[in-house]
C-alpha cells in the first residue's frame, strides 16, 4: 500500500516559528496599523503608497495615521505570506511621524484585542513601543478603515505565523477574510471560508431538514435547531462582508456555502403562512437583510397558500425596513413576486391601490411597491380571462414598459396547506361572555372577539388577508352567530396610503375556505362528537371589514334585558332613610344582574367547560384556479 508523503518541514521548527508571533525575540521589524482616511469606494489604500501618502489640492499630505500599539514582527515570516508586505519590506522608508512619542498613537481598546486572542505580553509590548519610536526600525504597515478593523488585521498577521484563523464567530471570520482580501492573501481568505463552513457544520449537528407544512397546529417553519438557524441568520446578517462575485478568487467556495445556507434558511421559515402566523418566525423575517428575504422570495420551496400571502410577507418586511432600502433593492424584491398567482382580492383591489400609492408617492413609504396602474390593470384582466382574451393580452404585455418576468412566473410554489387543513384553536372565557351579554338592553347587539391562540395578534393570516372571529348575540334571541371577519392587514397602513382604505369601502372578496367547529359538552363533562358549526366556501363573498357568520343554537330561555339604573329619590333630607333606600336599590340591581348572568350561563351551558367556550377553525387548501397558463 502506498505511503502518504509527509508534509515538508520540521514540525518542531514550524511550531517554534508560530510561537514567535508578537514576540521581540529575533524580531527585525514592526507591524504598524494605519487608520486609512482615503475616500470610501474601494480597497483601503496601502500605507506608504502614493494613494495613501499623497494628496490633492487642499488635502493634507498624509491621510493615514498610526493606530494602536505596534507589533514586533519577523520579515522572514511575513514577506512570504503576503506580496504587499514583501514589497513594503523591499522599499521601506520611515514615516514622517515615526520618530514621535509612541504615547501619541491612538489606542485600541483592550476588548478589541481580546476579541481575537491577540494580546501581546506586557514586556514585549513595552519593548515594541520603545522600538517603534526609533526611526531605523523597519515597519510593515497594515491599512484599516477603523479601530474596529484592528482585531481582524491582527488575526491576518497571526495567520502568517500559524496558518490558522482565530475567529469565534462567522462574523469575525468574514471580517478577517475581508482584511485578507485587502492584503491579497488568498490562502488566508480560503482559511476564513473554511472557518465559516466549520461554524455552519458545527451548528447543524445531527439536525435534519425543515418541515414542509405551515399553520396553527404545529406545522410550518423548521425542525432546525436554534443554534443551527442562529448560525445561518448570522451569515445573512453580515452580507456586507460577503465576497464580490466578480473579482474574488474565493467566491466559488463561498457560493457553495451560501447555497447550503439558503436551503437551510428556506427550510427554517417554511412558508408564508408560518411566517405570518408564528411570532418568532415573523420577528426573524423582519430582521432579515434584503438578501435574506430575497432568498425566500425567489425559492420554489418557500411555500404559501396563495401568492397574496407572499406579497404580504414583503409588505410586512418593508414596513420595518423601508428606510434602509433603495429603489433598486425594492424593485428587485418586488420583481420576485409571482403576481399572476395572486388571489382576486389582490388582483382587483390591493395591487391597483398599491399602484396608485406608487404614482402619488414614488419616493415615500406609501409608494414602496414599484407597480404602475397599467401593469396592475393588465394583471387583473389577464388572470381568469378566456383563452382568446388572454392570448390577446399576452401579445400586448410589453406595451407601456412591460412587466417583470417574475410577475408572470406561473410555476406554483409549494402549497403550504395540507389536504386536511390547518387547525387554529380559539376560546373565550365564561366571564367575558357574562360581562358582555348579561348587561344588554332590550334587543341590543353584543359583540366580542374570540381569541385565536395559535396565531399572532389573535388572528388567522391567510390568502394575504387578516381573518378573525367575532361572536354576536342579540338580546332576547335563542341563537347566536360566529362571524369570520376579514381585513386588509395593517402592514399596508402608511401615511397617505390608499390600500387600507379598502376596508372602509367594504370591497367584495372571496371567503376563506374553512370549517368552524364548536366543542359541545355532555352533562357528565365528556365532549360530544366534534360538532362542525359551519363551513365557509370561496363561492361566498364578503366585504372587506365585514364577514359572514354561522348560527349556533342556544338552550334555555334568554336573559331579561338590563334596565336603566333607577333615578335616585331624595328622602326628605333624612340621611339614614336615604341610605337604606340606596342600599335596597343596589341589592335589587345585584340580584337582577345575577339572575341575568345565570340565564346567560344556562343558555351557553352545553358549550362551556372549565369556564371557557372553545373550538377551532380548520383552514382548507384553496381551490385551484388551474395554473395561470401563459401564452407562448
Amino acid at each position: 500500500m502506498a505511503q502518504s508523503t509527509p508534509a515538508p518541514g520540521n514540525p518542531d521548527v514550524i511550531k517554534y516559528w508560530a510561537g514567535l508571533y508578537g514576540q521581540t525575540k529575533h524580531s527585525d521589524c514592526m507591524v504598524v496599523f494605519m487608520l486609512d482616511r482615503s475616500p470610501l469606494g474601494g480597497q483601503a489604500a496601502e500605507p506608504g503608497t502614493s494613494e495613501a501618502g499623497q494628496s490633492g489640492p487642499g488635502q493634507p499630505a498624509d491621510r493615514s495615521v498610526a493606530i494602536g500599539e505596534p507589533l514586533p514582527a519577523h520579515s522572514w515570516m511575513l514577506c512570504p505570506a503576503c506580496g504587499k508586505w514583501d514589497q513594503q519590506w523591499e522599499t521601506w522608508t520611515p514615516r514622517p511621524d515615526s520618530d514621535g512619542p509612541a504615547s501619541k498613537r491612538r489606542k485600541v481598546s483592550a476588548g478589541q484585542a481580546v476579541a481575537v486572542n491577540n494580546t501581546v505580553a506586557g514586556e514585549a509590548g513595552a519593548a515594541a513601543s520603545a522600538a517603534a519610536a526609533a526611526p531605523h526600525v523597519p515597519e510593515i504597515r497594515v491599512a484599516v478603515r477603523s479601530e474596529e478593523d484592528v482585531p481582524a488585521a491582527l488575526a491576518v498577521v497571526k495567520f502568517a505565523y500559524t496558518g490558522q484563523v482565530e475567529a469565534g464567530s462567522i462574523t469575525e471570520a468574514l471580517q478577517v477574510r475581508q482584511q485578507a482580501d485587502y492584503l491579497r492573501m488568498p490562502r488566508c481568505m480560503e482559511a476564513c471560508l473554511e472557518r465559516v463552513r466549520e461554524k455552519l457544520t458545527d451548528a447543524a449537528g445531527a439536525v435534519g431538514g425543515g418541515s414542509s407544512a405551515a399553520g396553527g397546529d404545529g406545522g410550518g417553519g423548521s425542525n432546525e435547531s436554534s443554534s443551527d438557524i442562529d448560525a445561518v441568520l448570522e451569515l445573512y446578517s453580515c452580507a456586507p462582508l460577503w465576497p464580490e462575485p466578480a473579482n474574488d478568487p474565493t467566491y466559488a467556495a463561498f457560493a457553495a456555502l451560501l447555497t447550503e445556507a439558503k436551503r437551510r434558511l428556506v427550510a427554517h421559515f417554511g412558508d408564508a403562512q408560518a411566517v405570518l402566523n408564528k411570532d418568532q418566525l415573523y420577528k426573524q423575517m423582519r430582521a432579515l437583510p434584503a438578501v435574506g428575504l430575497e432568498a425566500l422570495l425567489e425559492s420554489d420551496d418557500f411555500g404559501t397558500d396563495s401568492e397574496s400571502s407572499v406579497v404580504l410577507v414583503l409588505a410586512e418586511w418593508m414596513k420595518q425596513n423601508y428606510r434602509i432600502t433603495d429603489a433598486v433593492t425594492r424593485r428587485r424584491l418586488c420583481g420576485l413576486l409571482r403576481l399572476v398567482q395572486c388571489s382576486r382580492a389582490y388582483l382587483d383591489w390591493v395591487l391597483p391601490a398599491l399602484a396608485l400609492d406608487h404614482l402619488l408617492h414614488p419616493e415615500r413609504r406609501a409608494g414602496w411597491f414599484s407597480i404602475t396602474h397599467e401593469q396592475a390593470l393588465w394583471l387583473s384582466k389577464y388572470v381568469g380571462a378566456s383563452e382568446a382574451f388572454k392570448a390577446a393580452l399576452w401579445e400586448q404585455r410589453t406595451a407601456g414598459g412591460g412587466l417583470p418576468d417574475g410577475w408572470l412566473n406561473d410555476k406554483p410554489r409549494r402549497q403550504s396547506v395540507p389536504p386536511a387543513g390547518l387547525t387554529f384553536t380559539f376560546s373565550v372565557s365564561q366571564k367575558n361572555i357574562l360581562d358582555k351579554l348579561a348587561n344588554l338592553r332590550e334587543r341590543q347587539l353584543g359583540r366580542m372577539d374570540l381569541d385565536i391562540s395559535d396565531s399572532s395578534a389573535g388572528s388567522i393570516w391567510a390568502m394575504g388577508l387578516q381573518w378573525f372571529l367575532e361572536l354576536q348575540y342579540r338580546q332576547g334571541h335563542s341563537d347566536a352567530s360566529i362571524f369570520l371577519m376579514v381585513h386588509v392587514p395593517a402592514a399596508f397602513k402608511v401615511q397617505s396610503g390608499t390600500v387600507l382604505r379598502l376596508n372602509d369601502l367594504h370591497r367584495p372578496t372571496e371567503m376563506l375556505r374553512a370549517d368552524l367547529h364548536l366543542h359541545k359538552w355532555r352533562a357528565d363533562g365528556r365532549r360530544q362528537k366534534n360538532v362542525r358549526a359551519g363551513r365557509f366556501v370561496t363561492s361566498e363573498v364578503s366585504g372587506l371589514n365585514t364577514g359572514l357568520g354561522v348560527e349556533i343554537d342556544l338552550s334555555g330561555s334568554p336573559a331579561l334585558p338590563a334596565q336603566p339604573a333607577p333615578v335616585q329619590q331624595q328622602a326628605g333630607g333624612q340621611q339614614e332613610v336615604q341610605e337604606q333606600v340606596d342600599l335596597l336599590q343596589q341589592q335589587e340591581q345585584l340580584q337582577q344582574r345575577q339572575a341575568r348572568e345565570a340565564a346567560v350561563a344556562a343558555q351557553w351551558a352545553e358549550y362551556l367547560k372549565d369556564g371557557e367556550l372553545t373550538g377551532k377553525v380548520v383552514v382548507l387548501p384553496p381551490l385551484s384556479r388551474g395554473r395561470a397558463s401563459l401564452a407562448t
